[in-house]
């Protein structure tokens, strides 16, 4: 839980602080991971291109994202 109380600045010094807020209470979300196919499709390239991928991938916390083919980790 914590309150906030603002106080605001300028040439002449700080004034007086707000009256603080009601307690706040912070609940960490956990997501479970979640990747956004939409843009995905079939792609073939030749060795040594680039290619890039619009993919959306989420969670909370955010997930470590790793990239493979065949089972060999692909390095960017």
């Amino acid at each position: 839980d914590w309150t906030d109380r603002v106080v605001a600045v300028n040439a002449a010094g700080p004034g007086e602080p707000s009256e603080a807020t009601k307690n706040h209470l912070v609940k960490h979300r956990k997501l479970k991971p979640h990747i956004d196919r939409t843009n995905l499709e079939t792609t073939t390239i030749r060795k040594g291109k680039s290619l890039k991928l619009d993919v959306n991938i989420k969670g909370d916390p955010a997930p470590t994202v790793k990239w493979s083919l065949k089972d060999k980790l692909i390095e960017s």
